[in-house]
C-alpha cells in the first residue's frame, strides 16, 4: 500500500514564506441575509440541468459561475421519491495521487489561514482534512466520495433497477487509460444548495474527459438499457476537483482571487504545477451499503496497473 505522510507544519512554513503582503488580510463572511440565486417552484426537485433565466449572482459570489444542482446530497428530500432515490457518482480518485494530495493540502491551509468567519458562521467542508495521511484516507472508506476527486458524471434519482443497469454500462465500457493535467485555474461555482471553490483540469484535458464521459453514457444506454435523465453539460459544469463546499455566506469572490494569485505566484516553488496523472480506473461507492467498486482501463503503462499514477 502506498503511504504518504503530509507534513502540515512544513506546509505552514511554506505558506508564510510564499504569501505576499497583499495576501495578509482575511476574507470575511457577512451578516447579511443569505441570498439564494433562484427559488424553485413548490414541490419541484432541485435535481436538474437547467438554470432559470432569473437566476442571480449576489455580493460575495458575483464572480462565480451558476451551475446545476445535479448530485443529490440528500436523496430522500432531493429526489421526491421513495423508489427513485439511488445516486451513482463515478469518480476519478485523486486522493490516490500524492501530488494532488499535496496541492490540495496546501490550498486548504491557505483557505483556513485567510478565512475570517467572525461575523456569521459558514458551514464549510474541505475535501482534504487536516492532519490526515493518504493511508488514513484509503483505510477510512466510509465515504470516499467526500475525498479529493473528479466527478465524471452525476446519476441522481434512479431506481434500484436502473442502478443495476448503470453499473452494467460501467462494466461493459472498454477504455484505455488516459492522462489529465491540472494547472492553476481556480474558479468558484454556485448552485441552488451550496457554493464551491474548484480547481479545473486544463483546456487539453477537458475534451479528453468529455469524450470519455460521452462514451460511458452511451454504454449505459446501450448495454444497461437505461435512459440518462440529465447528461452532463460540459459548458455549464467543466471537469474539476472541488476544494471547498460552503453556504452562500462564504466570501467566494475574495477567496478565489486570493487563491488564484497565490497559486500563480508560487506555482514553480510550492506546487510544481502542472501536475499530470494517468487515469487507470474510476470508482463508485454505493450510497446505501458504502461498497466501493473499481472499473479499470484495459491498458495501463504501469506494470502493477494502479488506479492513479503520477507522471
Amino acid at each position: 500500500m502506498l503511504v504518504i505522510t503530509i507534513n502540515i507544519s512544513f506546509f505552514v512554513g511554506l505558506l508564510v514564506v510564499g504569501t505576499s503582503a497583499n495576501q495578509n488580510f482575511k476574507c470575511v463572511n457577512t451578516n447579511n441575509q443569505i441570498n439564494v440565486p433562484y427559488q424553485l417552484p413548490a414541490g419541484q426537485s432541485p435535481i436538474s440541468n437547467q438554470i432559470p433565466d432569473e437566476a442571480q449572482l449576489y455580493p460575495l459570489y458575483e464572480t462565480c459561475h451558476l451551475v446545476p444542482y445535479d448530485y443529490a446530497y440528500n436523496p430522500s428530500a432531493d429526489c421526491l421519491s421513495s423508489t427513485s432515490n439511488r445516486v451513482i457518482d463515478p469518480i476519478i480518485p485523486l486522493f490516490l495521487s500524492p501530488s494532488m494530495i499535496q496541492v490540495a493540502a496546501l490550498l486548504e491551509l491557505f483557505i483556513l489561514k485567510h478565512y475570517d468567519n467572525s461575523f456569521t458562521p459558514s458551514a464549510t467542508n474541505f475535501t482534504v482534512l487536516h492532519k490526515r495521511t493518504l493511508t488514513s484516507i484509503i483505510l477510512n472508506v466510509v465515504n470516499v466520495i467526500a475525498e479529493l476527486h473528479i466527478s465524471l458524471d452525476y446519476f441522481s434519482c434512479y431506481t434500484a433497477e436502473e442502478q443495476t443497469g448503470i453499473e452494467i454500462g460501467f462494466s461493459s465500457y472498454e477504455w484505455s487509460s488516459f492522462n489529465i493535467t491540472f494547472y492553476h485555474n481556480i474558479i468558484c461555482a454556485i448552485d441552488i444548495k451550496h457554493g464551491y471553490i474548484e480547481l479545473l483540469v486544463d483546456e487539453q484535458s477537458q475534451p479528453t474527459l468529455q469524450t470519455f464521459v460521452r462514451g460511458l453514457e452511451q454504454s449505459i444506454n446501450r448495454n444497461g438499457n437505461v435512459i440518462i435523465k440529465y447528461p452532463r453539460d460540459f459548458d455549464q459544469d467543466p471537469f474539476h476537483a472541488t476544494l471547498l463546499t460552503a453556504d452562500y455566506r462564504f466570501p467566494y469572490d475574495c477567496m478565489t482571487e486570493k487563491l488564484e494569485d497565490y497559486i500563480t505566484n508560487t506555482q514553480n516553488q510550492l506546487f510544481k504545477m502542472p501536475i499530470t496523472i494517468e487515469v487507470c480506473c474510476f470508482i463508485t461507492q454505493d450510497t446505501i451499503t458504502h461498497q466501493i467498486k473499481y472499473y479499470r482501463a484495459t491498458t495501463c503503462t504501469h506494470s502493477s496497473n494502479p488506479c492513479i499514477l503520477d507522471l
